[in-house]
């Protein structure tokens, strides 16, 4: 059922073939494919997160990251959407598995 919603999610994203997702709205702001990048990096951290709070000890210490620098350095900007599109797809995918056996 979520699986539904993430193609869902994905295809709204892309099924409007004018948007330019490129775009930085400013200098200091994320195009389009990076807040898409940043979801993946979010769900990267989150995939950590829900299998080690299974085993560590409680109350089990949420890691940090440094946002600007994961999607800086994986350059989801100059990466063709596609890939970022089914990066995020297969992540959540995992997430809701990951979440299924807790």
């Amino acid at each position: 059922m979520y699986t539904n919603y993430i193609f869902l999610l994905v295809w709204a994203f892309v099924r409007d073939g004018g948007i330019d997702v490129t775009k930085r709205p400013s200098p200091t702001k994320w195009s389009k494919k990076e807040i898409l990048g940043h979801f993946c990096d979010s769900a990267i951290m989150n995939i950590e997160r829900f299998i080690k709070i299974q085993y560590e000890k409680q109350p089990y210490a949420l890691p940090t990251y440094n946002q600007g620098e994961w999607v800086a350095n994986p350059n989801y900007q100059d990466t063709p959407i596609e890939e970022i599109l089914t990066l995020f797809y297969v992540l959540n995918k995992q997430i809701i598995v990951i979440n299924k056996l807790m």
